[in-house]
C-alpha cells in the first residue's frame, strides 16, 4: 500500500455516489460488530449492526493496491499484480475517464493464510473502495479490539457467486453477481483477505452485445468466466488447487 492515501477526505455521500458503495454504512457497521462480537450471527448480528452508531463522516481512499508476486517457474519476485479502485475523473483535455473497479480473489475466511481449495475457500468480488477510517473513529469503533489486531486498510466489495464446477469444454469456472433483496450482496473486509486480482471474461453467448464496453461490462453482463490462464502465477494457483 502507498504511504499516503490517494484522497485524504472522502465524504460518506461521495463514497456512495462516486465509488458506487451503495450499502457502505450498513456493511461497515456489520464488519465492526463482527469484529467486536464474533459470536453473533443471523438476526442478532443484524440487530446489533443496525443499532450501531458509527460516527464516521468521511474516510481516506486508496486507488491502488500492488502485490509482489513470486514467479513459480523462476523464483524471482516482482510487482506483477495491481488492483485499481478509482472513480471516474476528468482527463487532461477535459474528457471523462471512466472509473475502474477491479475484481479480486478473496479468502473466504478471516485468516490471512492461503486457502487450499479454491472452490470452497475463495470467491470473486469487485472492489468499490479501499479506505482507512479517521484515527478517532477507529479508536472508538475498535476500542475493544487489541491494538495489534485492529484492521488498518479496509475495502467495500460486491460479491460474485461461489465457484461452480469447471466447464467441460474449456475448463473455466462460471460466476455471476450475488444479489439480495434491494441490490448486490456487499461486505466490508480487511484487505489482508485479498489474494490477488482476477480477470473475468464476459460470457458473450452466440452473439456479442455491441453495447458492452470495458468500463461497464461488469455491470451489464449477467455472467462471467474466471480466466485462470491470465498469467503464470494465476495458472499455477488454480492448477495446484484443482
Amino acid at each position: 500500500m502507498a504511504k499516503h492515501p490517494s484522497v485524504y477526505t472522502v465524504k460518506i455521500s461521495d463514497v456512495v455516489q462516486m465509488y458506487g458503495a451503495t450499502f457502505f454504512k450498513a456493511a461497515l457497521a456489520r464488519f465492526v460488530i463482527q469484529l467486536q462480537r464474533p459470536n453473533l450471527s443471523g438476526a442478532r448480528l443484524d440487530d446489533a449492526a443496525s443499532g450501531l452508531f458509527l460516527g464516521v463522516s468521511h474516510v481516506s481512499s486508496y486507488h491502488r493496491i500492488k502485490y509482489i508476486c513470486q514467479d513459480v517457474f523462476t523464483g524471482r519476485s516482482s510487482t506483477a499484480d495491481s488492483i485499481h479502485v478509482q472513480p471516474s475523473r476528468k482527463g487532461n483535455y477535459g474528457c471523462t475517464v471512466p472509473g475502474r473497479f477491479d475484481t479480486v480473489l478473496v479468502n473466504g475466511s478471516d485468516s490471512s493464510s492461503v486457502p487450499l481449495d479454491i472452490r470452497q475457500d475463495t470467491r470473486v468480488a469487485q472492489v468499490r473502495i479501499v479506505f482507512t477510517l479517521p484515527p478517532k473513529a477507529a479508536d472508538t469503533l475498535f476500542c475493544d479490539v487489541p491494538t495489534q489486531d485492529r484492521p488498518r486498510f479496509l475495502a467495500y466489495i460486491e460479491w460474485f457467486t461461489p465457484f461452480l464446477e469447471r466447464d467441460a469444454n474449456h475448463g473455466l469456472h462460471k460466476v455471476s453477481r450475488s444479489n439480495v433483496e434491494g441490490g448486490r450482496l456487499a461486505s466490508v473486509v480487511d484487505i489482508v483477505r485479498f489474494l490477488r486480482s482476477v480477470h473475468l471474461l464476459p460470457r458473450f453467448g452466440p452473439v456479442a452485445n455491441r453495447e458492452w464496453r470495458s468500463s461497464s461490462v461488469l455491470d451489464d453482463c449477467p455472467s462471467f468466466l474466471v480466466n485462470s490462464d491470465s498469467d503464470r502465477h494465476m495458472y499455477q494457483f488454480f492448477a495446484s488447487n484443482s
